[in-house]
């Protein structure tokens, strides 16, 4: 059980740190007036500074999307510890664990008089009903995802709708790649014509969303070279001390002025380094897109980043995996652990179940803090925004 705890911790620790950006490809269309064009001639040095002066909120609308995602999971302790009580204790399936006597039995109170049970069948009893629990949740969500809603083809839509990639690297060369760039080129429009937009995707009389033409991938593993971390991390590096702590008060203050100037243009050279990597800008740092060959699927190889990033098509939502739910089955593993720890400890199914809760919404609590703020710091958003 302490083993499994250190692991999660570490699993916390991990996602916690991901490196994240969330790349913006809105442009500013030429339909001013000549009055706001001599304006903004008379603001060109600030401009400078921001190149990007499309609508911001549809970044900061993603990225909250995202940071709910950070904790969402399918089997959440509070809710399969509860059903496993249920069925114990409601349904009186403890009952199973009885017997008359024996070297290993304990004594319990079940329906209001004391029995003994048998530490094994008590044992076996549990894990059978966090069985059925689990594979009731599984079957659920089967359904649920296929005819009601995907949580995470809903994020990878609003990616679409809102002109928002994002990049996540979980080591220094590999990560995924959520391609979010508009088909229509712009989505910081109106309800008509953004209600039109949909209509025609719906028709089938618009470029596809996918990164190729004529595709529909949008999601990808890939595994990039050192040259492009160089840059992205000579960025953030060169502001860690001045930018990267963000303020706490709802106002600001004179002296943190330079510190969002700062933030301004690194988030803007790190919005112009991605735009170019993707749209194929640079000479050096290119990337190929194909599918996963069968022997690296089988032996989960790693391919060849050295000269050009490779992009592996991904329909299976993997950039999960950076997220709790993508980690299911190890974090429902270690409730199951915690419980029968627990219950050998208290011999009530009751109380190992709150504390179990108690243990995992604690743990969950620090690293969605953890997660906020490391979401925070890579994508250079000032947490204020986050809700």
């Amino acid at each position: 059980v302490w083993l499994k705890f250190v692991d999660v911790a570490f699993l916390y620790w991990d996602l916690s740190d991901v490196d994240i950006f969330f790349v913006d490809w809105e442009t500013v269309r030429d339909d001013t007036s000549s009055a706001e064009k001599r304006s903004r001639k008379r603001k060109k040095a600030q401009k400078e500074q921001d190149t990007n002066t499309a609508s911001v909120w549809r970044t900061y609308f993603a990225a909250n999307e995202w940071n709910e995602l950070l904790t969402w999971r399918k089997m959440p302790a509070l809710y399969t510890v509860a059903s496993v009580i249920v069925l114990l204790v409601g349904l009186n399936c403890e009952k199973f664990a009885l017997v008359t006597g024996g070297d290993t039995t304990t004594t319990t109170t079940i329906e209001g008089r004391e029995a003994a049970t048998h530490y094994y069948l008590r044992l076996g009893v549990a894990i059978c009903c966090f069985g059925v629990v689990v594979i009731s949740f599984l079957l659920f969500y089967t359904v649920y995802e296929r005819f009601v809603q995907n949580n995470l083809l809903q994020f990878v839509d609003l990616c679409s709708l809102s002109n928002i990639s994002l990049f996540l690297m979980t080591s220094a060369s590999r990560g995924y790649y959520v391609h979010g760039r508009s088909p229509h080129g712009f989505a910081d429009v109106g309800m008509y014509t953004m209600m039109g937009n949909m209509r025609k995707e719906a028709d089938d009389i618009s470029a596809d969303r996918g990164l190729e033409p004529g595709s529909d991938v949008q999601t990808f593993e890939i595994f990039v070279p050192q040259k492009l971390r160089e840059h992205w991390e000579g960025v953030l590096t060169r502001i860690t001390d001045t930018v990267q702590e963000s303020p706490t008060g709802r106002s600001l203050q004179q002296s943190e002025l330079g510190r969002l100037q700062q933030l301004v243009v690194a988030y803007s050279t790190l919005n112009r380094l991605f735009t170019a990597f993707i749209s194929r800008a640079f000479r050096d740092i290119d990337y190929v897109i194909r599918n996963r060959t069968a022997a690296e699927r089988l032996c989960n190889a790693t391919p060849d980043s050295t000269e050009r990033a490779v992009f592996l098509c991904d329909e299976q939502q993997l950039f999960q995996k950076v997220l709790l739910v993508g980690n299911e089955l190890r974090l429902v593993w270690f409730d199951v652990l915690q419980f029968l720890f627990w219950d050998y400890v208290s011999q009530s199914y009751v109380v190992a179940g709150v504390i179990t809760v108690v243990v995992s919404l604690l743990m969950v609590t620090v690293y969605g803090n953890l997660a906020t703020r490391n979401l925070a710091n890579k994508t250079l958003i000032d947490n204020r925004f986050f809700l």
